[in-house]
Formats: structure tokens, C-alpha cells, sequence
């Protein structure tokens, strides 16, 4: 599936030059976090962010246009946080207002193709400055399936709601579970 997902990167179709990407948004709710977290939503996000990039190697995974992977063990946990309200829209473009700002981000981050053989593959952002903040995720999904994504987003929310109780890693790792098939093949039942 991976490698139809580069190829469909390339130049190679009419409608190729296009990554499998997700993007979903939520609005985070200043008066339900705790008073540290509301007072500081952009900080709160980022220490968040990081505590779930800790927990989930996948969230440093590069792909090479071959189609091999490895954790880039220094790539960040970078949150993008912009004020709309300045008409800040993270993309060079001042907008008119802030519903335009929060759309131009949107529509970025809905159409991002992530660089092969960099990480992440990954990105939040954060807009402020109109009302409870919004988080906006972007994943390509060539390191992450639907299922990935719920629990990134279930463990973001684990870190926002309490932010000083520990969050568990998975219980394999994607790796893991690449050795546990590699073995089981070699076995006469595989």
C-alpha cells in the first residue's frame, strides 16, 4: 500500500503529485481545561504534543522513495501556533479577518504533501486570537492508518484533560509488530 501511496506522489498519473493525507480540526474548549492549561492554551499544546510524540515512535517515521522507513530520532514535536486575529496565517499570506486566516490554514494544512525522506510526516497547529483555540492536524497517512489516528488524537486529548498523569506508550510499536510477523513467517504455520 505504501508503495502506491509514493507513487501516487510522483508526476507518473494525470492526477498524481497528490499524498494520501488526513486532516481533522477541533475546538478546544478554554473553560473545560484546567485553569494552567487555560491561561496558557498554546503551552499546554505544545507540552501536550510532545508527551504524545514521546509515546508514538511512528510520529518521527520518514519514508525514502524506495519505501523504507526509520525514526528520525531528532525530529521535533513542532506545534505551529498562529494568530488569526492578526490575520496571521502561518503561510505568508496576511488574511482580511479571522475566519479567513482560520480557512487559509485549513485549506493548507487539507493539501499538504509532506517531503519524502523527512520527518515528520506530521503536523499541528494551533490558531488563536477568535475566540477557544483550534487545533488543526494534518497526517500523511503513509505512516499512520485511521485507527492510528484515533489514538493520537485520544492520547492529545488524555494530555490536555491531565496533563501531569502518565500517558502510556503503545503496546507495540509498529516495528514490533513487523519482527512478530517476520517471525511467525519463518515458523511451518507461517
Amino acid at each position: 500500500m505504501q508503495a502506491g501511496y509514493l507513487m501516487g506522489r510522483t508526476d507518473a498519473y494525470d492526477d498524481g503529485g497528490v499524498a494520501c493525507q488526513g486532516y481533522s480540526e477541533f475546538v478546544l474548549p478554554v473553560d473545560r481545561m484546567d485553569p494552567a492549561s487555560a491561561a496558557d492554551p498554546a503551552g499546554a499544546v505544545r507540552r501536550a504534543w510532545r508527551r504524545v510524540v514521546d509515546a508514538h515512535e511512528m510520529l518521527r517515521a520518514l519514508v525514502d522513495r524506495e519505501g523504507r522507513q526509520r525514526i528520525d530520532r531528532t525530529a521535533g514535536a513542532h506545534v505551529r501556533v498562529i494568530d488569526v486575529a492578526a490575520g496571521e496565517t502561518g503561510t505568508g499570506v496576511t488574511a482580511p479577518d479571522p475566519a479567513t486566516a482560520r480557512a487559509i490554514v485549513r485549506d493548507d494544512l487539507r493539501e499538504r504533501n509532506f517531503p519524502v525522506g523527512e520527518a515528520p510526516m506530521v503536523e499541528l497547529a494551533l490558531t488563536v486570537g477568535d475566540g477557544d483555540p483550534v487545533l488543526h492536524l494534518s497526517v500523511d497517512l503513509i505512516v499512520t492508518d485511521y485507527v492510528g489516528i484515533r489514538s493520537l488524537v485520544r492520547d492529545l486529548d488524555h494530555c490536555l484533560r491531565h496533563p501531569s498523569d502518565p500517558l502510556d506508550a503503545p503496546a507495540a510499536t509498529f516495528r514490533q509488530c513487523l519482527e512478530a510477523r517476520a517471525r511467525h513467517a519463518a515458523t511451518p504455520a507461517g
